[in-house]
């Protein structure tokens, strides 16, 4: 499963780009099962976030939490990547649910959330994607993100999982792509147009 299969085997419906690039720069880095620890303990996942917080999720949540999260997945005739792709879309669900349980508990950027307002937010009205990483609990590896420059795009082709947004959109970049709509196209040597606005910035998750 190599980054442009993560890249293309799913992306945004609506407007929830920033779950979508949160989970696959997350993925793209750490791997599948990876991102989080978790324990399986009866019919609950019990979550253990790098950042040290703490969630409990039930197969009920998984199902109610993703049974509208605008995700579209691809199709594969092949048998291997039908595999993949099963195992890559259970992690992703998992992901998703476990940010808005995250939200739930710990709100984001000073707000509180009920479950169907951490939902509403992260599908229709957006957030703030200079702290995306704390969705997952993850760290990035500078406080502040980068201004995005031209001579920045031979070092962003050898690294992994790295967010990179403009104003009004954010997708992931990894191994010498960036993500277009679950279309993964190589990083020339221009700065990465988004939605029709070049990007801004981009930082590393650690």
């Amino acid at each position: 499963m190599d980054d442009k299969f993560v890249i293309e085997s799913f992306w945004q419906k609506a407007d929830n780009c920033a779950t979508v690039a949160i989970i696959k720069a997350a993925i793209l880095k750490y791997g599948i099962n990876r991102v989080f620890r978790v324990r399986k303990k009866l019919n609950s996942y019990i979550i253990t976030f790098r950042d040290k917080k703490i969630i409990t999720l039930t197969d009920s949540d998984l199902r109610s939490m993703n049974s509208a999260n605008d995700l579209v997945f691809s199709r594969y005739p092949d048998k291997k990547k039908k595999e993949q792709l099963h195992r890559l879309k259970s992690y992703v669900w998992l992901c998703f649910a476990a940010i808005v349980r995250n939200i739930q508990l710990n709100g984001y950027q000073g707000k509180e959330y009920t479950e169907s307002e951490a939902i509403n937010d992260l599908l229709l009205k957006g957030l703030d994607t200079s702290q995306l990483h704390r969705l997952l609990g993850l760290l990035r590896k500078t406080r502040s993100a980068h201004r995005f420059a031209l001579s920045h795009l031979k070092k962003l082709r050898k690294l992994k999982g790295v967010l990179v947004y403009s104003d009004d959109h954010i997708v992931v970049a990894s191994s010498g792509y960036y993500e277009d709509f679950g279309t993964a196209v190589p990083l020339g040597d221009y700065v990465p147009v988004l939605k029709g606005k070049k990007a801004k910035y981009w930082y590393e998750l650690r």
